[in-house]
């Protein structure tokens, strides 16, 4: 949830994103999902693949809204993925229970991935800020609609394998139990 203030103004703004394992030399720049605003408050959804192990980046737009976000309202969002950069890969978006992305085709960049949420844009004076609740990642053999706890594998408590540039934790990877 954005919380109530003016619109964006910061050419770039990043709500949430999937983030690449970082390695400096032999990946592109953008993460390879991602909930963006760009000098509004339009929602737009990014995705981006690379061949593994290249630099070369392809960029795609997963879904442009129409209307600005509502400012204030927490939206109910359930993104399932597939980070695999070949035509296996795939991303679906619902938000508040109505599908907004259906994506089919290389997504990642042959690494793995992390969830990082937090305002994260380019440098403006503006003040904004960003709540999230009741967040749950699942692995494969889980899907988001599961309420089971032993599908919660990177739920709070997890061994965090080391934290990124950023301070951020990564998490051990282990499978759920069904």
């Amino acid at each position: 949830m954005l919380e109530p203030g003016p619109v964006n103004i910061a050419p770039w703004l990043v709500i949430g994103q999937w983030h690449s394992d970082y390695n400096v030399t032999n990946q592109p720049a953008h993460p390879p999902f991602a909930i963006y605003l760009f000098n509004n408050d339009v929602m737009q959804i990014n995705g981006a693949w690379a061949a593994t192990n290249s630099t070369t980046e392809n960029d795609v737009t997963l879904f442009l809204d129409t209307q600005p976000l509502q400012r204030g309202h927490f939206y109910g969002m359930k993104i399932v993925t597939n980070f695999m950069n070949d035509s296996t890969g795939y991303v679906q978006v619902w938000r508040d229970g109505v599908q907004i992305v259906n994506y089919s085709g290389p997504i990642g960049y042959g690494q793995a991935v992390y969830w990082k949420e937090g305002i994260y844009r380019y440098p403006t004076n503006q003040t904004i800020a960003a709540r999230y609740r009741h967040t749950r990642l699942t692995s494969d053999s889980c899907f988001a609609e599961d309420t089971r706890l032993d599908c919660l594998c990177f739920a709070e408590g997890m061994p965090v394998l080391r934290l990124d540039d950023y301070g951020n934790p990564v998490f051990l990877r282990v499978p759920c139990t069904q």
